[in-house]
């Protein structure tokens, strides 16, 4: 399916569910986030088990560049291979990868092609789906006239939990595994957030400690076999069962079970306005991806340190002291963590404390030996921390030089730095430089020595 810039995941699940088609999944930022858009950021899923996100999901891209050329990317870009891409991989250069979570500093993606999977579901869209009217909304919340639907043919969301952050690290890798599923999330705390009608509610549930800790989601669907929901029940309650964990339930927990109704369509149709999605000026703080389930509890103990270190802009921020949000990527041989910071955009106390725990959770990462972060094309990290590639921040420069000669993506956030503006930022030694280079003294990263001619640093 291609698609433009102001289509949204409804769209795509409208039209693709009339063929017995859907794109595999959604991001849970609401109607607001466009694919378009999103792939610039990760694109990050609620089915990353068996679909592994948008990312995964793209067979090209057209793109306009800062100097106002149009690149086409994925198959598109060999000659006699058709109007429109029909796979990422061919052979020659591929520069799909410079765009992808590039936070939009690369250039305007104006169409995208993505893949569609078989959907075992109804051809048309809950009737629960609707857009609430801000005038109205918190009378139709009390009434529970959105978010409640029962989940879509064919397809079940189980929620789960463990009675500690070890079980719960176990009981999950064996059921991402065990190849059942095609969801399977780490949510924990952060439901206060997701899952709550008004400020003051998700303020309440997480003060009460509402939502477990160690609080997670499978979703099954039955996509070869009518039999297939019944045999992945039976293997899933096994492994919850072996490994120490309890199913929430009617019988369990019920009120939990009725807030967090709304993943019933969340994991499949992403529609809703986002009032809903309380998170009180949300900034991801911590996203190191692809890592081993050891990242789960070590992420823990860092996002821990910087909290106490830097200080929690809201009681949101702790939700990831306990457990980080989890992503199950890859039928469970990797996982992608998030921690974050709820900012107050106007404090300036509140900006430092996320920016600070920010450029200090790469080089603590890095030194436990995962990735430190999902924006590569970020600075002061692109450029100080040559432990992501030796030669990286180099060959970014010279990629912008062509892509970008004027600089005017990004504009006054220089995304990557050129060698004037390096060896510059060098001499000047901003707050948020020193603070990178003090990090990586502190958590044991090799020192960093610049060339003679201060554009570059001598490493390894």
């Amino acid at each position: 399916m291609v698609i433009q810039p102001y289509v949204d995941y409804a769209t795509i699940q409208a039209e693709a569910r009339k063929r017995g088609l859907w794109n595999g999944g959604t991001g849970w930022h609401s109607a607001i986030a466009k694919p378009c858009s999103q792939y610039g950021v990760a694109g990050l899923w609620q089915t990353d088990l068996k679909y592994g996100g948008l990312v995964r999901n793209v067979l090209g891209f057209k793109i306009v560049l800062p100097t106002g050329e149009i690149l086409n990317t994925g198959s598109i870009a060999i000659a006699g291979t058709g109007p429109y891409p029909f796979t990422e991989r061919f052979p020659g250069p591929n520069l799909m990868g410079l765009f992808k979570s590039a936070i939009g500093s690369g250039g305007i993606i104006t169409e995208l092609t993505i893949k569609l999977h078989p959907w075992a579901g109804e051809p048309t869209l809950s009737e629960d789906i609707g857009r609430p009217s801000i005038a109205t909304y918190f009378e139709d919340a009390k009434t529970k006239k959105f978010d409640y639907p029962p989940p879509p043919k064919n397809y079940k969301v189980y929620w789960f939990e463990y009675p500690n952050l070890e079980s719960l690290v176990e009981g999950v890798s064996r059921l991402a595994a065990s190849g059942i599923g095609i969801g399977l999330n780490i949510t924990g705390e952060y439901n206060a957030t997701m899952c709550s009608k008004t400020s003051e509610e998700a303020e309440k549930r997480m003060k009460e400690g509402f939502f477990s800790p160690y609080q997670g989601y499978i979703v099954l669907a039955a996509i070869t076999s009518k039999h297939q929901l019944e045999y992945e029940e039976k293997v899933f309650m096994k492994i919850l069962e072996e490994t120490g964990g309890k199913l929430i339930s009617k019988e369990y927990k019920h009120e939990v079970l009725d807030a967090v109704a709304i993943w019933n369509l969340e994991f499949s149709t992403n529609t809703l306005t986002g009032m809903r999605t309380v998170r009180s000026g949300y900034i991801a703080t911590v996203l190191p991806p692809l890592g081993p389930f050891t990242m789960i509890g070590d992420g823990a103990k860092i996002w821990c340190d910087l909290i106490e270190r830097f200080g929690a802009t809201t009681v949101f921020s702790k939700a990831g002291c306990n457990c980080p949000y989890g992503y199950i990527v890859d039928r469970g041989h990797q996982i992608t963590i998030e921690a974050d910071q709820f900012a107050k955009r106007y404090e300036i106390k509140h900006l430092g404390a996320t920016i600070s725990a920010e450029v200090y959770s790469w080089p603590a990462f890095m030194r436990k030996g995962y990735w430190g972060g999902m924006f590569v094309f970020t600075e002061p990290m692109t450029s100080c921390l040559p432990e992501i590639g030796p030669n990286l921040y180099m060959l970014l420069r010279k990629f912008r030089e062509v892509f970008d000669p004027n600089g005017l993506a990004a504009g006054s956030r220089r995304v990557v730095w050129s060698e004037d503006e390096f060896k510059a930022r060098l001499e000047r030694r901003s707050r948020t430089l020193e603070a990178m280079l003090k990090a990586r003294e502190e958590y044991g990263l090799k020192s960093l020595k610049l060339k003679s001619d201060g554009k570059s640093w001598e490493y390894p």
